[in-house]
């Protein structure tokens, strides 16, 4: 028999916005600038990657620009210009814009105005913007500075490591260190977070001599020389072992300083207290 079926339904969520509609019916030469609009979208998705890209296209899409003379694109708030430059604009004028939001996202990641200076270096111009946004995101916890754009501009070559090498480096000096004397160091050399093969050979070398307990008692007992430490990283081996030697002979001065203060033969000393209740105290070896 003959029937027919009825599909009712309830629409659960608002209705979104056309944003592509929009577009065309106001933008309807961009179906003719087929080029020029391949060459924006693919250069836009190689410099911010997807995500970035769909949020700055979207952003304020329905807005209307007003005719004017060519002159004026770049004169255009941001995404209300990107319909007209891939009708009218040049390859180079479309580099530029693409350029200018690189600036803007990298100026929100640092909280700073030195965006474009930063940029000024070809290899980290050369970083996609997810990133940088990623690597800013990694030094601003590794270095607790409200400054992060002044450091950034001082060495930009921190933005040329990958996040999990600036992790590595920070990591490496804690799991030896610890967690304060990695921060402290960072902050005072940033540099540092460049060389993590570096930072694992350096101290390989000096567990050579120093277990890692020792390696923290050099601030006591040879904090002259163990205040240099960061500058030793990346040497030839024969300097950081010459600068090792200088190390260990302090560390045994201050063990054999420890030794006298600790075990001295005053009358409230080790030795005195020894032979007056007959035990004999440990007494911690010198370093091999």
């Amino acid at each position: 028999p003959d029937f027919f079926a009825l599909f009712l339904f309830k629409q659960l969520s608002p209705q979104r916005p056309d944003l592509l509609r929009h577009l065309i019916m106001r933008e309807p030469n961009l179906l003719t600038s087929g080029q020029q609009f391949g060459f924006f979208f693919s250069h836009l998705r190689e410099e911010m990657g997807d995500v970035l890209a769909q949020r700055i296209l979207c952003q304020d899409l329905t807005s209307i620009v007003p005719p004017g003379p060519r002159s004026s694109l770049r004169c255009r708030a941001p995404a209300t210009i990107w319909p007209k430059l891939c009708q009218q604009g040049t390859e180079e004028e479309i580099k530029q814009w693409i350029y200018e939001r690189k600036v803007e996202i990298l100026g929100q990641a640092t909280g700073a105005d030195s965006a474009g200076r930063i940029l000024a270096s070809s290899t980290v111009a050369a970083i996609p913007a997810p990133q940088l946004q990623q690597r800013c995101a990694m030094l601003r916890a590794l270095l607790p500075t409200e400054q992060l754009g002044q450091v950034l501009e001082a060495a930009a070559e921190l933005l040329q490591m990958d996040a999990a090498s600036l992790q590595g480096s920070f990591d490496t000096i804690q799991e030896h260190l610890g967690s304060d004397e990695a921060f402290k160091a960072l902050r005072e050399n940033s540099r540092l977070l460049t060389l993590h093969t570096e930072l694992i050979h350096f101290f390989q070398v000096l567990n050579e001599k120093f277990a890692d307990r020792e390696l923290r008692q050099l601030y006591d007992k040879a904090a002259s020389e163990w205040v240099k430490w960061p500058s030793f990283v990346g040497r030839a081996d024969e300097e950081i072992h010459a600068w090792q030697g200088r190390l260990v002979a302090l560390f045994r001065q201050g063990r054999c300083q420890e030794r006298v203060r600790n075990f001295g033969a005053g009358a409230y000393g080790a030795a005195a207290l020894a032979q007056s209740s007959g035990l004999i105290p440990e007494i911690p070896p010198l370093i091999d």
